[in-house]
């Protein structure tokens, strides 16, 4: 983790912190920035999104 200091305006401030509460600010804001950077693929491997219609039983393997 690096320490840094973000400005942000006060209307979204005053969201981050009713959302998420004063001490989950830092990582809400972690998460939606890496949401946002993110090429959508994971270094570890995980699925990525996928639609419920995408899905398939696994009789339908055959």
């Amino acid at each position: 983790m690096v320490k840094t200091t973000l400005t942000v305006r006060d209307d979204i401030y005053a969201r981050l912190r009713q959302i998420y509460g004063p001490r989950g600010v830092s990582k809400a804001i972690n998460e939606i920035l890496s949401e946002r950077l993110s090429n959508g693929e994971s270094m570890f491997g995980t699925m990525r999104k996928t639609a419920v219609r995408d899905l398939r039983d696994h009789g339908d393997h055959t």
